[in-house]
């Protein structure tokens, strides 16, 4: 049966890896795919755990209506690596002046954002990247990675859509919407 919650899921899947019945490693994702929309203020800290919406379509999206929180927990020198996430084909509306997208902690991490619609309001920010995390090998920043996402703003003033405080952050293909400023940069 599908599970009621994205943390019921998440939940039985560590009970799987603690068990060895599945692995969870860089070339074996765990996907977590929603079916319908979901109320859910979601944080994800076990890397390889993906986000997927079973269908992507904006005509008819699936809605996470909530803020979703990446904070890779992997502390090791390879955490860069293991602190994989991915949301892909899913629109993320937290309501309220939430933000939508939160890529924090000082771990070094990955979060690939694909074909993905996140709707905020009031003071949130769509996307916020503040992780401080770097490879200790070889000092590479943890990496925020989007390709097809679409950022829609109803608040104003001085507001982003994006807001990169700390990490490095790439995106293609963007499309924003709003009254508000399209994006900050600051180190």
């Amino acid at each position: 049966t599908p599970f009621k919650t994205i943390l019921a899921a998440q939940t039985a899947i560590t009970s799987l890896i603690a068990a060895g019945t599945i692995i969870a490693a860089e070339l074996n994702p765990v996907y977590i795919r929603l079916q319908g929309s979901i109320t859910e203020n979601v944080t994800l800290t076990k890397g390889h755990i993906f986000l997927v919406g079973e269908n992507g379509s904006i005509h008819a999206p699936i809605y996470l209506r909530g803020t979703v929180t990446v904070n890779g927990s992997d502390t090791s020198t390879s955490a860069l690596d293991k602190n994989h996430f991915t949301i892909q084909g899913i629109t993320v509306a937290p309501g309220g002046s939430n933000n939508g997208i939160v890529f924090t902690g000082s771990n070094a991490q990955r979060l690939s954002l694909e074909n993905m619609w996140v709707q905020v309001g009031g003071t949130g920010t769509g996307i916020l990247c503040n992780n401080t995390g770097v490879r200790v090998s070889d000092g590479a920043k943890s990496r925020c990675h989007g390709t097809q996402v679409k950022v829609s703003h109803s608040g104003s003033g001085d507001v982003y859509c994006f807001n990169i405080v700390a990490g490095t952050a790439d995106f293609s293909l963007v499309e924003t919407s709003g009254a508000t400023q399209v994006a900050a940069v600051q180190t």
